[in-house]
């Protein structure tokens, strides 16, 4: 059986409300994209206060958060079952651009609604860095889209889940929570993963990572924004000016001019295609992992990909979108059982 994580969601001073988050988040689990983290259950416990505490149970991330990846812990601080304990290092960049890109994608399917399968158009309200969690093989999937919220209204009363450096100033100015408001945070932790810096400094000697880099992104200075990259982390030059221009264009001021989600996802996808670095689920040859809910897949594409089980194939063909594979992202043509030898 493969290793989960079970995490408490329900406070004492928001017992009421733990009611009405089961259900939701119940609703949510058969949602099942390549790039989420998949919910595999729900309980309701007994807190401290004889009050009701929601708990989820998803697949432990045992390659960490993106987080800490682009700030490596102390190898004294990192727990044993992480396979990052295995490497100190940052990753490298073409793997940071796709894990970025997979968080995306991961976003943009979030926030789409499907009338065939009743899922709903869901805000996220907490992206950033520490919440891109990586498998073994470092696929990104954006964790806890099951506290997602419906309309702007339920994304405001939450958005105090957004870490200091990653909410989005307009919805300061304005209370307006909307997917725009989620893309400012995917730019902000592009740009935190780019250049290497906290996105708020914690002593609040010097301004916040936006705003030094404000010239650079928005001023039309190649040369700035070259030296937008970590030096050490070896960002080609072509890959850094398409990433600053998508990191701007989802970071601007107005909120009337940014790109959507799903374009910037459109511009990184091109660029890796052009520098032949693919963007799907990253997996081995043979491997027999549903790429849905990493469990044990017995589902073969015509691509000759046996990433999908039966549990997660009814609800990817009752989608409006077109079923491809997350590994090769070519259209499913054929799907195949595997059948399983008897013991």
């Amino acid at each position: 059986m493969n290793a989960c994580a079970v995490k408490p969601l329900g406070r004492p001073e928001v017992g009421a409300d733990v009611d009405k988050l089961t259900e939701q988040v119940g609703e949510l689990g058969p949602c099942r994209h390549e790039n989420l983290l998949p919910l595999l259950g729900t309980s309701l416990q007994e807190g401290e206060h004889q009050d009701k505490i929601c708990c989820v149970l998803t697949p432990l991330a045992v390659g960490a958060s993106l987080a800490l990846r682009i700030f490596p812990l102390p190898q004294s601080e990192v727990q044993p079952c992480l396979t990052h304990a295995l490497s100190g290092r940052r990753l490298p960049w073409s793997d940071t651009l796709r894990i970025l890109v997979q968080a995306g994608r991961g976003l943009a399917f979030l926030h789409a609604p499907d009338t065939e399968t009743g899922k709903p158009g869901l805000l996220h309200g907490s992206v950033n860095p520490a919440n891109i969690l990586l498998d073994e093989h470092l696929n990104g999937r954006l964790s806890d889209a099951f506290l997602g919220r419906f309309n702007s209204a339920e994304a405001s009363m939450h958005v105090s889940r957004q870490p200091m450096g990653f909410l989005d100033p307009a919805f300061a100015r304005t209370g307006v929570y909307d997917t725009t408001t989620d893309g400012y945070g995917w730019g902000m932790t592009m740009l935190v993963a780019l250049t290497g810096q906290n996105a708020m400094d914690t002593e609040w000697a010097e301004p916040d990572l936006v705003d030094r880099c404000d010239d650079a992104l928005f001023g039309g200075d190649v040369t700035r924004c070259l030296a937008l990259a970590e030096a050490q982390a070896g960002w080609p030059e072509k890959v850094i000016l398409v990433l600053a221009g998508v990191i701007a264009g989802l970071l601007h001021r107005r909120k009337a001019v940014r790109i959507s989600i799903p374009e910037a996802c459109r511009r990184l996808q091109e660029l890796m295609d052009a520098i032949g670095i693919p963007w799907g689920l990253r997996l081995p040859e043979r491997a027999r992992v549903c790429g849905f809910c990493l469990g044990t897949s017995n589902v073969r594409f015509g691509c000759q990909h046996a990433v999908c089980c039966t549990n997660c194939l009814g609800g990817l063909v009752r989608a409006s979108a077109p079923l491809v594979c997350p590994v090769c992202q070519q259209l499913v043509k054929t799907i195949g059982i595997i059948q399983t030898q008897p013991e």
